[in-house]
């Protein structure tokens, strides 16, 4: 047989008890009204700024890529942000100059400053992963045969440098790994204009960089 043991308490045992029960709820409310179920909504709060940096590379068989430097500022439901660039585009321009021959290669270096604005589609709790979308606007200067110069009997007649500018509507994904530390992968389709090469009027790319909350 088993005998269960009882036990009585005290009017004082059971006050301190009961102080020990409140202590403990009051504290555990503190403590955890001051992590993350609060703090991580402020991720993306209105009038926090940024720094951030990103890779790029073309969507193209013929390898392209540079690096974009961005700061800017989170809205209610949005952000805007201007970025300095620089990419180097290659390009096969058989049929784009005068003259005969398969295809050669052609670079030019864009460098660029632009301004954007991203409006927010989507978001999880707390906003840790954000698909933005927008466009924003480029001004720019081409440099042409910067790396690769064009062959003699191609006569293409570029400038040197060459004003260009243009509009870039953009997709983007922002993933919080860290409270202040974003990743973020972009999906840009700038369209140029003021441009020498008809092939430079679209271009498709890719970017993978890392953005930082002030």
């Amino acid at each position: 047989m088993f005998k269960i043991f009882s036990f009585t308490l005290s009017r004082n045992q059971i006050k301190v008890i009961m102080k020990s029960v409140l202590f403990a709820y009051i504290t555990s409310v503190i403590l955890l009204s001051g992590i993350p179920l609060t703090a991580t909504a402020q991720r993306t709060s209105t009038g926090k700024a940024f720094l951030g940096i990103s890779q790029h590379v073309s969507v193209y068989s013929v390898p392209s890529g540079g690096m974009s430097l961005e700061g800017g500022q989170y809205l209610l439901h949005s952000y805007w942000k201007g970025w300095i660039r620089a990419v180097d585009w290659n390009q096969k321009v058989s049929g784009v100059l005068d003259g005969e021959g398969s295809p050669v290669l052609f670079d030019h270096i864009l460098w660029s400053a632009g301004g954007s604005w991203m409006y927010r589609l989507f978001a999880t709790y707390g906003r840790r992963l954000c698909l933005y979308a927008g466009a924003g606007a480029v001004i720019g200067l081409n440099h042409y045969e910067s790396f690769r110069r064009l062959p003699d009997e191609l006569t293409g007649a570029f400038p040197k440098v060459e004003f260009v500018y243009g509009a870039e509507p953009a997709l983007e994904l922002e993933l919080f790994p860290f409270r202040k530390t974003a990743l973020i992968l972009g999906i840009q389709s700038p369209f140029t204009f003021a441009s020498s090469l008809p092939t430079d009027l679209w271009h498709l790319s890719g970017s993978l960089g890392i953005r930082f909350n002030l």
